[in-house]
């Protein structure tokens, strides 16, 4: 996540899984890359309207991070019921002051919802690559847990950060063509068969702004078409 200009600017999720009443088990990846800051701390909390269609926002979890070190997020958590709009979002810790710190770039990967009870799949044992995703609303000041610190998944050393190699090639094979566009509109529609790598989803962020949406797909369609 880049171009973050306030603390609680971040990724946010809107997932149909997600059922007023009833309880789910989240577990995710922070991590960021930044010499000025040594550590960092983040935030996975639930956005959703209440019965009376005021929006609610509520922490689920934090942690620390060290620059150059993944930390993992895991806690279960129960949708209010009457919940509608139901959504999770993924940020650093809040703060109304908001330094460079509180705006560092930072990513979030192997993101896994179960309901609770339900069978848990096996960690994975490779390195998570970044993810970008969309932007949240603005959150209220969390409320810091107590929360036991997993040990990160062990690597050789610091990520590398990915960069754009083709602006639209969404496939990374070189080209931008149809099959970009095709790619992109199946992962805004959470296709869970498509397979879009980092790399391919920083090429995808064809508009500039933070997050994929219909915008980038627009753009890109207007660059197949060679209008832009």
């Amino acid at each position: 996540m880049t171009g973050r200009e306030h603390s609680w600017n971040g990724a946010s999720i809107a997932s149909g899984e997600l059922e007023a009443g009833k309880s789910y088990s989240i577990s995710a990846y922070a991590a960021y890359k930044n010499n000025e800051f040594s550590s960092e701390g983040f935030t996975i909390g639930l956005q959703y309207d209440d019965a009376s269609g005021k929006t609610q926002y509520k922490d689920i979890v934090d942690a620390t991070a060290k620059s150059g070190e993944w930390v993992e997020l895991s806690k279960e958590f129960e949708v209010p019921s009457g919940a509608t709009k139901i959504s999770l979002y993924f940020q650093t810790a809040y703060t109304e002051n908001d330094t460079a710190k509180d705006k560092v770039s930072f990513y979030i990967d192997d993101v896994k919802l179960n309901e609770a009870g339900s069978q848990q799949t096996e960690p994975r044992q490779t390195e998570p690559q970044p993810e970008q995703t969309t932007q949240p609303e603005q959150t209220t000041q969390p409320k810091p847990e107590e929360t036991t610190q997993p040990q990160p998944e062990e690597t050789t050393g610091p990520k590398q950060e990915v960069k754009v190699t083709k602006l639209g090639d969404v496939d990374c094979d070189g080209d931008v063509t149809v099959a970009d566009a095709v790619m992109l509109a199946r992962y805004n529609a959470e296709d869970k068969e498509v397979d879009v790598s980092a790399v391919g989803l920083l090429n995808a962020n064809v508009d500039g702004k933070p997050g994929l949406n219909g915008s980038d797909l627009s753009r890109l369609l207007e660059m197949i078409a060679g209008l832009v």
